[in-house]
């Protein structure tokens, strides 16, 4: 740190020193986003899944209610959902991109 002057103007240090956690802290706060993101994808592949699987009747949880409806309507709620969800690539390649250019 000497050879960047850094110890000789401790004003300058310190304001290095609040850029460089700031930039740490998005990083983090980014990469939380895309490990939540890519958890919801794989909670919605596994939930689609086990509906091809069994048949009839399942329950599904529509924010705090919690519906029992046909597995044919929950396959084409889980779809829409995951159509929605495969349109954020676009965003995690953001946030990746984000990340590793920091």
């Amino acid at each position: 740190m000497a050879e960047l002057g850094l110890l000789e103007n401790p004003q300058h240090s310190l304001r290095y020193l609040e850029e460089v956690e700031m930039l740490g802290e998005e990083i983090v706060r980014d990469k939380q986003e895309v490990v939540a993101l890519d958890r919801r994808r794989n909670q919605n592949r596994e939930a689609l899944r086990a509906l091809f699987q069994s048949g009839g009747k399942t329950w599904l949880t529509l924010g705090s209610l919690l519906v029992k409806v046909s597995g044919d309507k929950a396959k084409e709620l889980l779809e829409q959902g995951r159509s929605h969800l495969l349109l954020l690539p676009k965003d995690r390649n953001i946030l990746t991109d984000k990340i590793h250019t920091k």
